[in-house]
């Protein structure tokens, strides 16, 4: 079980907001949180179930999943896609309606009523995101590595890779074209928490 907490019925009362279009195909940062700020996952049948529609999405649209990290009331993920906005509609909407049916709510589950795309055009964009979303746990102090974090696709990279491997499809190309290597990337996450120490101080 990730989270444990009570199922309680909730409406949104906040005003739906539309998310701005985008529509160019390439590499994006897509993050959604869960409306009131509440748990996104209650246990670990939500976990799994968001995962695997992600691997519906990524199979329907023809798109890359280069890394999901999933918090306790949200979730980031870097995808390159032809086609983003029926990427990560298929998803906000698959999922939401599971959901609600799950835990007995109405109303949208995601904070502004969608999953927030931004695009990443250039390596470095695409690097510093990638290092940001996977050192995630540890900087929240969830775990102590970006490898060991149970909700973390970076469990690919390990030899007990938990329910990832079933769930879904994630390829190492884009990391090791990026980052020259699994070990140089590994490299890049421990001197990124370097900095953020040192940043803080």
């Amino acid at each position: 079980m990730i989270i444990r907490g009570s199922n309680k019925k909730q409406s949104d009362k906040r005003p739906h907001i539309r998310s701005s279009i985008v529509r160019e195909p390439g590499m994006y940062h897509l993050y959604a949180k869960q409306i009131i700020g509440d748990r996104l996952f209650y246990r670990q049948s939500d976990f799994k179930k968001l995962i695997y529609t992600i691997e519906e999405a990524r199979k329907k649209f023809r798109s890359e999943v280069i890394i999901v990290v999933c918090m306790s009331n949200h979730f980031h993920m870097i995808v390159d896609s032809p086609d983003i906005m029926g990427f990560k509609t298929f998803i906000a909407r698959k999922y939401c309606g599971w959901y609600n049916m799950k835990y007995h709510r109405t109303g949208p589950l995601f904070y502004e009523s969608t999953i927030k795309a931004s695009p990443l055009s250039f390596d470095e964009a695409k690097r510093d995101k990638i290092l940001y979303n996977a050192n995630n746990p540890v900087k929240a102090k969830l775990s102590n590595s970006p490898f060991r974090y149970k909700y973390s696709s970076l469990k690919l990279f390990t030899k007990k890779p938990g329910v990832w491997k079933e769930l879904i499809q994630i390829s190492n190309d884009v990391i090791i074209s990026l980052f020259g290597s699994v070990e140089n990337f590994k490299k890049a996450l421990l001197a990124e928490l370097e900095y953020k120490k040192y940043v803080r101080k």
